[in-house]
């Protein structure tokens, strides 16, 4: 077990920003440190915020989710692909579990209690974890009491499944508090030297009780120490006041936890990491005050944050009025950003007025309002210069991190630059920032102005931000059409919201925000896509940045085909003026990323003054399509294969390096693109109407409900390989045959040891299957789909592991993956499935019928396209298997020869054929018609007829087929995804 010194270490060194990162883990910290200014006008103190919400996962428990985890490994109690993390959470520490987790190869199961906010249920979701809902009247206990008791359960049998589970303790850790002392506080103290009130509300208590440590010792109050001895700043901390654990321990008197609307603080208990004596003053604050205050941060200052975060303002500005707070600094914390509170009390009516918004139609006619209009606003530059310790300085200056999972296995190298970790959590902030900044010198607007613009909803939030933190009104005019999340964001911020009716696109907007602006005293029309600063940020920061970080290594940049193609522009304008500068210097291939069907992006036209209507896509060397199917699968992979959560953009940009990341000449070469958006912002894209409905559907567990739901949450089963880790075994086993037989060693080269990797080898493998040269072409698309959809290759790793699990010639063989990897036709034939029916979900039908066609000419096998497997399908002997259309079959499910999956003839035209629950065998001649369902677990026998349901752990045989063994249930598997 490691010693609290080794612990410590392990924090250090594995936890801190810098520019260019390995994981999402290395993002976590470097958080900036803004002045408010107009809340705290006229008051004795100086008020600071420190933005905990620029981080990865959006919160300041980003830095507790990683001290727990490595504390986790520095014991040796986490071991990647097969330890699950299991934690109770009010939301944000188990977002950063879950994100970090699924980073790192872990499972994450979290306990929290029902009342936690849909968003933060579907971010924990997101990124892979499972969510047991616990009871409100039990509060956080309850939740606690329920985490334990999984884990007891689960290391029960860890002997003999080989998993464990970890319980990371969040209000025991000492972790917890230790990764505070160790990077938060310094931070602060590099920031801005000595403070002289630190105020933070309680939650687990690690960051009020970690900052406390590290001033003892920079203040000279612990051990040895360098300098003279400092005032120790003032530690307050913050309470609900309808749940005050704090005062009643201090006080002595009894307690008893009450709920309260103030989501992350106020646990009903004092964690057993706070050292009470670091507390110098207890501050209550009321639901309603706490909310009052986060509402007005966003509006007043642009910091738009949770409710804990209104009540740390809330103490710090009280703590201000006071006289002998005359020019001290009082710092507190913002922990989590609001977004992830639209549907609690916070922001619900906003919401609710969000979705209700009537249009308003410009009285011009928008569509002939003129495409190209001459510049308001001259670009000024200057952007690096920013005043300290204002919501503009941080802005930019983004990390740039390697994908590692998501892009296993292809050529390229894919760097993603972090731009969701603005505070805005968009690449728009610099756009909007530049716009402010220079009309603010052309003396276009100042005090008393009102900013008016059309826009789409990432920038109007963005924009409305920085307007409220410079003290600006402002009044956007966006189409209907953009999400709700985004609308509402921009009123939080105090903007005036006008929605334009959908069919008028950004013109009908345009159109009414001059109409507004010439309606408007003192209204003033930003006209940003007519401005050329969109475009001189990009080349002022971003590219600089992007050529800083990568050390002018970069050899491809993949950026979002938008409206104006203003970073387009910008990039390519800064790579231009480098290289007449330094003729020798490096120019990237400069990449534009467009989603199919997307008919942004068609003209541009900085500053012209009428009759441009040159292409954006001239301004990129190559426009890399990818289509709705690749943006939604990448929404919902990226997140759980590498902690990223982006939104709609970033999907469109990740996607297209990955496409690029999959051409043989990029091997050994650089590819950036950008996190250009934050995934909350999408909650209400259709691609997350699945996860959406999960979540609202999570039934509450009662804490007996423990033992039911442990089968369920963590699977017995041994782990399944990834595809990287079978594509070793491949090469490994391969290497050692052809030692074994020279006389084959050509075969074993061309089949495995001379291919670059997994996808490529199975492209040679189902190759012979195509007898003409638009076969081969055919056969040449599939691999291509291979590189660019991991669940792909994962499944089809699982079906090859399969075989070894279940095949007892292979269980003591030494080639356990080479032999059914080429020998097998049914894995062959399963595998070729699987990629028709990846083309018959695209919508690319004849593509799909083509290869089934193929397929079983050569297997034998008539399995059509539409069809859905689940990952582990083995298909013995392949020969006569046949699956119709409407057919869903579960994971690890094992048909032996001549088994169709048919039709009754009574089922009409829409779902006429079986769905096969997980780990059912179906046996030689067996024919199971219509559209019935077989349980988990059942065992068809030898040439049964199954025309009705069967339940769970049943074996049927007869015709028609009956029920003969029936498996006893020890207990009910209880599932909390459903």
């Amino acid at each position: 077990m490691a010693s609290p010194a080794v612990v410590r270490e392990a924090l250090k060194s594995a936890i801190g920003r810098s520019a260019v990162v390995p994981n999402v883990m290395r993002c976590v910290g470097g958080t900036p440190i803004v002045k408010l200014n107009r809340l705290a006008k006229g008051l004795y103190g100086d008020v600071y915020t420190k933005l905990e919400y620029m981080q990865p996962g959006k919160s300041v428990k980003d830095r507790t989710g990683s001290a727990l985890i490595l504390e986790g490994e520095a014991k040796g109690l986490l071991t990647p692909g097969r330890s699950t993390i299991v934690e109770a959470t009010s939301g944000n520490t188990g977002i950063a579990l879950a994100m970090l987790g699924a980073a790192r190869g872990y499972d994450v199961l979290l306990t929290m209690p029902e009342t936690m906010s849909l968003e933060r249920r579907i971010n924990l979701m997101v990124f892979g974890a499972k969510v047991i809902l616990t009871p409100a009247k039990g509060g956080v206990m309850a939740a606690r009491h329920m985490a334990a008791e999984i884990v007891q359960n689960i290391n029960k049998d860890t002997a003999t499944t080989g998993r464990n589970a970890y319980l990371t303790h969040q209000f025991d850790s000492i972790s917890n508090s230790y990764v505070h002392e160790l990077h938060t506080a310094p931070e602060i103290h590099s920031q801005l030297g000595f403070c002289d009130a630190f105020v933070m509300g309680v939650g687990t208590g690690g960051t009020l009780n970690g900052v406390a440590e590290f001033y003892k010792e920079a203040c000279g109050r612990k051990g040895d120490h360098l300098g003279a001895k400092h005032p120790m700043p003032m530690f307050v901390a913050v309470e609900p006041e309808d749940s005050p654990a704090l005062t009643k321990n201090k006080l002595g008197e009894p307690f008893t936890p009450c709920r309260h609307a103030i989501e992350g603080i106020g646990a009903g208990f004092v964690p057993s990491i706070v050292n009470v004596t670091n507390i110098d003053e207890i501050a209550q604050v009321s639901s309603q005050d706490a909310i009052d205050t986060a509402r007005a941060l966003a509006a007043e200052e642009g910091i738009l944050c949770g409710v804990s975060g209104g009540a740390n303002v809330k103490v710090a500005l009280d703590l201000a009025r006071q006289p002998n707070f005359k020019g001290k600094k009082i710092v507190c914390v913002i922990p989590s950003h609001g977004e992830r509170y639209l549907s609690t009390p916070l922001y619900s009516d906003l919401r609710d007025l969000a979705t209700s918004l009537e249009y308003t139609a410009p009285t011009t006619d928008a569509k002939g309002f003129p495409q190209t209009r001459p510049a308001v606003i001259p670009a000024a530059g200057g952007y690096t210069q920013q005043e300290p310790f204002t919501l503009g300085a941080s802005i930019g200056n983004t990390p740039m991190m390697q994908l590692n999972t998501y892009v296993d296995g292809l050529y390229g190298t894919v760097m993603l630059k972090l731009e969701n970790n603005n505070p805005g959590k968009t690449v728009l902030d610099r756009s909007a920032a530049a716009l402010l900044e220079d009309a603010e010198k052309a003396g276009a607007i100042g005090e008393g102005s009102v900013v008016i613009d059309a826009c789409g909803g990432d920038f109007g939030a963005s924009l409305a931000m920085l307007c409220a933190s410079k003290g600006y009104k402002c009044i956007l005019c966006v189409p209907g059409n953009e999400s709700v999340e985004s609308k509402t964001c921009i009123m939080a911020y105090g903007a005036t919201l006008k929605v334009t009716p959908p069919d008028l696109g950004m013109l009908g907007a345009e159109a009414l925000a001059t109409e507004v602006a010439a309606a408007t005293p003192q209204g003033v029309l930003l006209g940003q896509y007519q401005n050329a600063s969109r475009q001189a940020v990009h080349a002022e920061t971003t590219a600089p940045e992007i050529d800083r970080d990568t050390e002018g290594k970069v050899d491809f940049i993949v950026v979002p085909v938008k409206s104006t193609g203003a970073m387009l522009q910008g990039i390519r304008q800064y790579y231009e003026r480098r290289q007449a500068q330094y003729p020798n210097v490096k120019v990237p291939t400069l990449l534009g990323a467009r989603m199919v069907g997307d008919t942004r992006g068609t003209l541009c036209g900085f500053g012209h003054t009428g009759g441009d209507t040159s292409s954006v896509f001239d301004l990129a060397d190559e426009i890399i399509n990818v289509t709705e199917h690749q943006v939604k699968e990448t929404m919902l992979s990226l997140p759980s294969a590498e902690g990223i959560f982006g939104g709609r953009s970033t999907a469109v940009c990740v996607a297209a390096a990955k496409t690029l990341a999959a051409r043989p000449e990029t091997q050994g070469k650089l590819i950036v693109t950008l996190a250009v958006d934050y995934g909350d912002h999408f909650f209400s894209d259709p691609a997350y109407s699945s996860l959406k409905e999960h979540c609202l559907a999570l039934p509450t567990v009662p804490l007996d409900g423990v033992d039911h739901a442990r089968s369920a949450m963590v699977p017995a089963q041994p782990t399944v390989p990834s595809p990287s880790e079978v594509w070793a075994s491949l090469v490994s086993e391969a290497t050692q045959a052809a030692k074994s037989e020279p006389r084959l060693i050509g075969y074993f080269n061309s089949r495995i040891l001379q291919q670059p990797n997994f996808a490529s080898a199975i492209g040679d493998i189902i190759a012979p299957s195509f007898m003409t040269q638009p076969g081969v072409d055919l056969c040449k698309s599939a691999v291509q789909c291979l590189y660019l959809n991991p669940h792909l290759m994962a499944d089809i790793a699982h079906d090859l592991w399969r075989y070894g699990e279940i095949d007892a010639a292979l269980q003591t063989s030494d080639n356990k993956f080479l032999t059914p990897f080429l020998m097998y036709k049914g894995f062959q034939a399963v595998v070729c499935h699987r990629i028709a029916h990846h083309f018959w979900t695209q919508g690319e039908h004849w593509m799909a019928l083509l290869l089934q066609s193929s397929t079983s000419h050569h297997y034998s096998v008539d399995i059509h396209p539409q069809a859905r497997f689940g990952p582990g399908v083995t298909l013995d002997h392949a020969t006569g298997v046949v699956i119709g259309a409407t057919s869903v079959v579960g994971q690890d499910v094992q048909f032996l020869h001549d088994v169709t999956l048919g039709a009754s003839g009574k089922d009409g035209a829409g779902d006429r054929h079986p769905k096969i629950g997980d780990g059912v065998v179906l046996g030689a001649h067996s024919q199971i018609l219509g559209n019935i369902k077989l349980g988990n677990n059942c065992v068809v026998a030898a040439a049964a007829v199954v025309n009705r349901d069967v339940e769970p752990d049943c074996t049927v045989a007869g015709v028609p087929a009956k029920v003969v063994t029936r498996r006893p249930v020890l207990e009910l598997a209880y599932d909390p995804q459903i």
